[in-house]
């Protein structure tokens, strides 16, 4: 599970970080032309912060190829390959296991992920105890026929749990009225209708849960909350704008109505927050009432210009939608057991002589090459090639064995651990070889194991248990970096084995095991 998470954690640090920037940079082209915009009516501000919405919702789509350099970008599946084949026989030995460790990309990635399902989680509860509490709403009897005028399906209901009026797009063609509602005057209470009526018809119940979702994705983005507001405030203004249908002497008693209300109901509770409110907070209120008092007539050039401006943004959304891909070449892994159409088992347990077995009978590794070509098909891609190495087996005699099998072509091949599968291993061809020269130096992490697990890090003695901690911190500093892993006449199986968890417990991707020149 760790493991997982820290794979996660490095593909999303850098795909989300990469949204973020380009997100807040379009987050701040949106405010300062809200800013621009703060004497065009409603409908234009709520129609140019959707746009700045949308985009934080819209991932990142267009893809650009990140060029690494020429040698090391050839190595990620073949090396994988590697890493996975050892692992496999280490699994077999506890000792040689390491532990993972949560890296610092898998704890923000969880903490994200945490915060961001909590914030949801919380939100949907807060929505559904709204709606519990709404169940006593008794309807209303409408005595005025001008009320409902042209909304045949839309009914009014009367609660004693709010004090707001409200519209719920979970309970589409419900208005649901307080207690104060009976203190209003009959103009109090079309202008509120109206309101309401204007939130149903522009969906805004749905449409805020865009708003939620956005919230929990970017949590700690204070953009993010500055434009919600714009957004809210925008949003009960062109309502405002539909109830008194723009025009001058009914803007005038609407902003008198809005007062008298607010005199006559409290503060909306924040369990309300998801539905859309007549009135919210004070400030939003004053915004409200000088925007009607001040006029929100559009002509034609304002109108014109408004879409240009959305029109650009909505082209702007393109150039900020890149993330990064991985060039990386893809390098034929081996074919699977049951791809294979032959299979050569071959096990070597003692290290004393030059005894081997190769498909449980007696054979001699000075010999290798001779038997392996009697039993080899032509079609050499088709085969498998099992290995079986005890611990005490040095690396110099399983160098020789994978020069026998890359001379023959053999380079698909199977590490096992005693009678379970193992995983496949790549051997690097001649043209791998050649490549991996070309590596610059600077994104080489040297590695070289002697005896049984004694570690130089560029000829710098190690711990073991230091081991995956400092190739973590390499590989935070140089992603490109590549580890070239070197072994010594001493060197064992078993010591290379607990080198290479420990690079894997760093999830490290790009691992080249050098095989040394023979003799």
């Amino acid at each position: 599970m760790i493991a997982l998470l820290n794979q996660v954690g490095r593909a999303w640090a850098p795909y989300f970080g990469w949204a973020l920037f380009q997100n807040t940079v379009f987050l701040g082209i949106v405010l300062l032309t809200l800013h621009a915009l703060r004497r065009a009516p409603a409908r234009v501000r709520y129609g140019v912060g959707m746009i700045g919405l949308c985009k934080l919702l819209l991932p990142p789509f267009l893809p650009y190829t990140v060029q690494a350099t020429e040698g090391s970008r050839h190595l990620v599946h073949l090396v994988s390959g590697v890493t996975a084949a050892t692992m496999g026989s280490a699994a077999a030995d506890p000792a040689a296991a390491v532990a993972p460790r949560l890296e610092p990309w898998g704890i923000a990635c969880a903490a994200w992920i945490t915060i961001g399902l909590l914030y949801l989680l919380l939100t949907l509860g807060s929505t559904v105890r709204l709606v519990a509490k709404l169940r006593s709403a008794r309807p209303l009897r409408v005595e005025d026929p001008i009320l409902l005028a042209g909304h045949p399906r839309v009914r009014l209901y009367l609660s004693d749990q709010i004090r707001l009026p409200m519209t719920l797009g979970i309970l589409p063609g419900r208005i649901f009225l307080p207690p104060a509602w009976r203190t209003w005057s009959p103009e109090c209470r079309r202008m509120v209708v109206r309101h309401e009526l204007a939130h149903l018809w522009r969906r805004d119940g749905l449409f805020q849960w865009l708003e939620v979702l956005a919230r929990s994705l970017y949590f700690f983005h204070p953009l993010v909350h500055v434009l919600i507001r714009q957004l809210r405030i925008a949003r009960e203004m062109a309502c405002d704008d539909i109830s008194v249908d723009n025009q001058r002497s009914t803007s005038l008693a609407y902003s008198r109505a809005l007062l008298r209300i607010a005199e006559s109901t409290a503060v909306c509770p924040e369990s309300c927050a998801p539905a859309s409110a007549l009135l919210g907070r004070k400030s939003e209120l004053r915004h409200r009432i000088e925007y009607q008092m001040g006029g929100n007539e559009m002509d034609s050039r304002l109108k014109n210009r408004a879409q240009l401006i959305g029109a650009m943004l909505v082209l702007l959304i393109l150039p900020l939608s890149w993330y990064a891909r991985s060039a990386a070449q893809q390098v034929p892994l081996p074919c699977s057991a049951t791809e294979a159409t032959q299979r050569i088992e071959i096990t070597i347990d003692s290290s004393q002589d030059d005894r081997i077995e190769i498909d449980s009978e007696p054979a001699r590794l000075s010999n290798l090459k001779q038997v392996l070509e009697k039993k080899a098909p032509e079609d050499r891609n088709r085969v498998l090639v099992d290995l079986r190495f005890g611990p005490d087996v040095p690396m110099t005699t399983i160098h020789e064995v994978h020069r026998v099998l890359r001379g023959l072509s053999l380079l698909r091949v199977n590490y096992r651990s005693g009678d379970a599968d193992g995983m496949p291993l790549a051997l690097p061809s001649d043209r791998i070889a050649e490549l991996a020269k070309r590596i610059p130096e600077q994104d080489i992490l040297d590695l070289r194991v002697e005896g049984d697990g004694e570690v130089e890090l560029n000829r710098v003695p190690v711990r073991s248990r230091n081991l995956r901690s400092t190739i973590v911190r390499a590989l935070a500093e140089n992603e490109a970096l590549v580890i070239r892993l070197r072994t010594s006449k001493a060197t064992t199986y078993g010591g290379f084995l607990e080198v290479m968890a420990a690079i894997k417990a760093a999830n490290a991707q790009r691992v080249l095991v050098e095989v040394p020149a023979a003799g």
